[in-house]
């Protein structure tokens, strides 16, 4: 019975990984349906935008433009660390200039970390938690920190912030939430998909 289970496991986890690979090939034969119009699209309003002399609006665009690329740009599912924050900065800079001076961060990394793989974008979620349900709601300036370190063979990365934060209470019901399949999850989808991916990559 007990070898039976774990066979039964690793079927589900292949099958899983089947089904992530196929959602994968489905994303990237949407990305490449029309990615030249896309860019096409961003240098005209930043062309127009320098003609007309709106500098935020260049800015932006060009921030989209940088954020965007490096997406369509990425063929696999993993990724080094440095490649990870390099997106995460691309992310953080859009969000700048949406928010203005409300938030400032920073991206300290182990050097011994940045050749590490991880899969691609599972800080984000994490980053965009961090920003509308901490930073968002507070009145002073806010903080994001997002480090990364090595410690033997563990990998530790840490998204902080310094905004309102969740009670007791909340945490405990966000802890059960990410512990369940994304599909079921009621709250917290995010990080229940950062969990989801983690585990079937490194179990």
């Amino acid at each position: 019975q007990k070898i039976e289970l774990e066979r039964k496991e690793e079927n589900e986890k292949r099958l899983q990984l089947e089904y992530r690979n196929v959602q994968l090939e489905l994303k990237s034969l949407q990305n490449q349906i029309n990615p030249h119009f896309l860019f096409n699209c961003m240098n005209m309003i930043m062309k127009q935008a320098y003609m007309e002399k709106a500098s935020q609006t260049q800015h932006i665009t060009e921030a989209i433009a940088r954020y965007l690329r490096s997406v369509l740009d990425q063929e696999g599912e993993i990724v080094t660390i440095h490649q990870e924050l390099q997106q995460i900065k691309n992310y953080l800079d859009i969000q700048e200039l949406r928010f203005g001076s409300r938030f400032r961060y920073q991206l300290n990394c182990d050097s011994q970390c940045r050749s590490l793989n991880v899969p691609f974008m599972i800080l984000q979620p994490l980053v965009e938690n961090a920003l509308y349900h901490g930073i968002k709601y507070k009145r002073s300036r806010g903080m994001i920190e997002i480090t990364g370190t090595k410690e033997g063979e563990n990998l530790y990365l840490t998204v902080a912030d310094d905004g309102v934060g969740m009670d007791e209470d909340e945490l405990k019901k966000l802890g059960k939430e990410i512990s369940r399949p994304c599909k079921e999850t009621e709250s917290g989808f995010g990080l229940a998909n950062v969990n989801e991916r983690i585990r079937m990559y490194f179990g």
